[in-house]
């Protein structure tokens, strides 16, 4: 072995890894393509990245005297991401530690029938609003908002409101409005665009 650096075997992978003394084992873990819990992001303050060393433990951290019990750490309980590699080892990785890879939740049928799908945003097509646009006497928001359904200038941007007649005159008004359930209007789209919706967790189980 080369001096700098080190060699570490993952149980019941059985993978070991290669690397440079000073490496965490969660970095470690990363490069034997093992999944960890770490909820937050290897900054030793979730405490789920709890791994057993076999074989060749680094001194403890204040980190892990906080968040492991001290039958835990006699016992060679670590956390992955406060556990530095100084010397060939061995770790056991506990079936609660193991991270779990990403999935993409999809609306389908249930044992029980459909899911129903109800989003609080829709799509208006504004194929009537040109000739209505031209014969109104009404502003350009007054006639968007009776078409879709929305509610008045109170509840749109100032952005949007500067520049919602040079977008519907301009593009002939084709297109959709995007309207929220609660009659606001997030924005206007054209003709055969898709519109996407994100969701965040902000994750504050650990907060």
């Amino acid at each position: 072995m080369k001096e700098g650096f080190c060699r570490v075997k993952f149980r019941p992978a059985n993978r070991t890894v290669r690397v440079k003394t000073g490496t965490t084992v969660l970095q470690a873990a990363v490069l034997a393509d093992i999944l960890l819990a770490a909820d937050c992001g290897g900054k030793g303050r979730c405490g789920k990245c709890r791994v057993l060393f076999t074989e060749g433990a680094s001194a403890v951290t204040e980190q892990e005297e906080r968040l492991l019990s001290s039958a835990d750490i006699e016992q060679g309980v670590r956390l992955a991401c406060r556990a530095h590699l100084t010397k060939d080892g061995a770790v056991e990785i506990p079936p609660e530690s193991e991270g779990a890879l990403p999935q993409v939740l999809a609306f389908g049928e249930r044992e029980e029938g459909e899911l129903k799908f109800d989003p609080p945003a829709r799509r208006i097509a504004l194929t009537e609003i040109g000739q209505r646009l031209r014969d109104a006497r009404t502003s350009d928001i007054e006639v968007l908002s009776d078409i879709t359904g929305a509610g008045g200038s109170d509840e749109l941007p100032l952005e949007f409101l500067r520049s919602i007649s040079d977008r519907l005159r301009g593009t002939d008004a084709s297109g959709a409005a995007v309207v929220m359930s609660d009659g606001a209007i997030l924005g206007l789209t054209g003709v055969g665009r898709d519109v996407y919706g994100v969701a965040l967790d902000v994750g504050t189980t650990t907060v």
